[in-house]
């Protein structure tokens, strides 16, 4: 009888959450890039209208409190960081936790409404990729004059780099851009990005969701199910009374339970990598 790939992808997680407990993480830091999906506060320092610091925004996460995180809790990369054995989350760069030795496990440049065409976050006043890289290499020289040069590249080298990008530039700049007259071909092509790593994991739980736990897979959690995000998911906004059985917190953005479904797959497709 064979093994499924789920099982497999289960066991691989429990082999490195056992060797971590008993141990340093396997990597000695995790940095993000990326949009809304991975964002855990960068766009609250920013004057733009994407932002998720209100409720009901992190209303099961450790503190009960929103932090900038697009969920209703932790996000896909907050669980990859407990998985590996890291005690805390890599703080968002533009935040005042982003200093010194908070940063040398890892820093989250992502900012919500970004994506691989920069013109996508100059549309909501967000952090392109372009500027995120550049932010990037601004805290590589940080952290070279804290540790020195050999220490800072053992860090950058053996460190965990995690991208999402990609659905920005579609759901809000594409479809509503008048001024884009490519074929949605067209334009996946001039991106030049692969979406199966993350959203296939996402199809599975919505063509699948009883093999998952989740019962709920057209609607989201949040108002109507159907649009609302950021400032339309407030805390005046009616939400369900249990989200772990809802693949999708607002309209755009998975719901904790989901986040931790894809850590896993993130995990399983990565665990050779790391050992």
């Amino acid at each position: 009888m064979g093994i499924s790939s789920k099982l497999l992808g289960s066991l691989s997680i429990l082999v490195l959450v056992f060797t971590v407990a008993h141990g340093d993480p396997p990597v000695p830091a995790v940095i993000i890039f990326g949009d809304s999906l991975v964002d855990v506060g960068n766009n609250y320092n920013l004057t733009t209208l994407v932002k998720a610091n209100f409720p009901p925004y992190g209303r099961v996460f450790i503190t009960h409190r929103p932090t900038g995180r697009f969920s209703n809790g932790k996000l896909a990369t907050d669980f990859t960081a407990d998985y590996l054995g890291f005690t805390s989350y890599p703080p968002s760069y533009l935040s005042q936790e982003a200093k010194g030795v908070n940063t040398l496990t890892g820093v989250n440049f992502a900012s919500a409404a970004s994506g691989y065409c920069d013109n996508t976050a100059r549309l909501y006043g967000t952090i392109s990729l372009t500027q995120q890289l550049n932010n990037y290499r601004e805290y590589q020289n940080e952290v070279v004059s804290m540790v020195g040069r050999a220490k800072a590249n053992a860090i950058f080298s053996g460190a965990i780099h995690l991208l999402s990008a990609g659905t920005s530039d579609f759901i809000q700049n594409y479809y509503i851009n008048p001024l884009l007259v490519f074929s949605p071909d067209q334009f996946s092509d001039i991106l030049m990005i692969s979406y199966s790593t993350f959203i296939q994991p996402v199809l599975d739980m919505i063509t699948n969701p009883g093999d998952n736990g989740f019962f709920e897979t057209r609607r989201a959690c949040c108002g109507t199910g159907r649009l609302e995000t950021s400032m339309f998911c407030n805390s005046r906004s009616v939400t369900c009374t249990n989200a772990t059985g809802y693949v999708f917190w607002d309209g755009f953005h998975p719901s904790e339970a989901a986040n931790e479904v894809l850590a896993g797959n993130l995990l399983q497709q990565g665990f050779d990598l790391i050992y």
